[in-house]
């Protein structure tokens, strides 16, 4: 297997999100400790990342953990340093305008994504970091219960984590296969 590094990520990345969109590839990653947040598309051809692009309607916020998710509208799920809950934003656009999403209800899980939204039998699913006891202490599955402009609403399912070891932390599913740290 071949790692790749792209020199156009000049700082601290982390979080490397992947959203898929018919043909087209983007990389989404954690990048708040130098930019605001950047949408990569990724050039499958030549393994390199092209097009970088600001996300509009996001001010000057710095985005933790970013993840986007398509359901009518593309919704941009993330919180901030100074924030302790999630903060969902959406768009008719990938690239924005973005505008927040104001009633975010019956939140009672980790603010911090944990990797993508999950489509299970035709319900969504949000995966939280468990940061209760440590940082990294598991995973949390979140039933997505309502997503619209207006409104988010989610139910806690069920915590997920190693004995003896700290984790997860994150998981991402690519095609039928897992990943984890």
């Amino acid at each position: 297997k071949v790692v790749k590094t792209f020199s156009s990520l000049k700082g601290h990345v982390s979080f490397p999100f992947i959203f898929r969109e018919k043909k087209n590839i983007y990389l989404i990653p954690e990048i708040s400790h130098w930019s605001k947040q950047l949408i990569y598309k990724y050039d499958q051809k030549n393994n390199s990342l092209i097009n970088q692009k600001k996300i509009s309607g996001l001010r000057s916020i710095r985005l933790k953990d970013p993840v986007l998710y398509k359901k009518k509208n593309y919704f941009l799920f993330f919180n901030t340093k100074a924030s302790k809950k999630i903060d969902i934003y959406f768009s008719k656009k990938i690239f924005g305008a973005y505008k927040p999403i104001k009633n975010i209800s019956n939140y009672q899980s980790g603010h911090r994504m944990g990797g993508d939204i999950v489509s299970i039998n035709n319900h969504q699913y949000r995966i939280s970091q468990n940061n209760s006891n440590l940082y990294g202490d598991g995973i949390k599955i979140n039933k997505i219960i309502e997503l619209n402009s207006k409104i988010y609403n989610e139910k806690f399912i069920k915590t997920l984590k190693f004995n003896k070891i700290y984790g997860p932390h994150t998981i991402s599913f690519i095609d039928n296969k897992l990943f984890f740290d």
